[in-house]
């Protein structure tokens, strides 16, 4: 049997948030978006333009919804540095309010 090492996995400590950033209008708007659909088991993307903030919705999302109820998530990236960026958006937005 084959095997892979897996550099990007882990936990995260929630306490370590130190300065969310504020989410502009068109990224609440997306999160409200989920909200509605997230009420019956749904498949979603979300689409926003380069450099509108896909990365920091997500992670807004899923605190809220996911991490906040214990449920796990698992982020898929093509690209490592897609996944370095992720990680430290949830790190810096991880904190105890959600």
């Amino acid at each position: 049997m084959k095997t892979a090492q897996v550099q990007y996995s882990g936990r995260l400590n929630v306490e370590r948030g130190e300065h969310p950033k504020e989410l502009y209008a068109h990224q609440n708007e997306a999160i409200k978006a989920l909200n509605q659909i997230n009420q019956a088991p749904f498949e979603g993307l979300l689409v926003l333009p380069t450099g509108g903030g896909k990365t920091l919705t997500a992670v807004h999302w899923l605190l809220r919804n996911f991490i906040n109820n214990k449920k796990k998530v698992l982020w898929i990236a093509h690209r490592h540095e897609l996944l370095d960026q992720a990680l430290e958006t949830v790190m810096l937005s991880a904190i105890q309010h959600y």
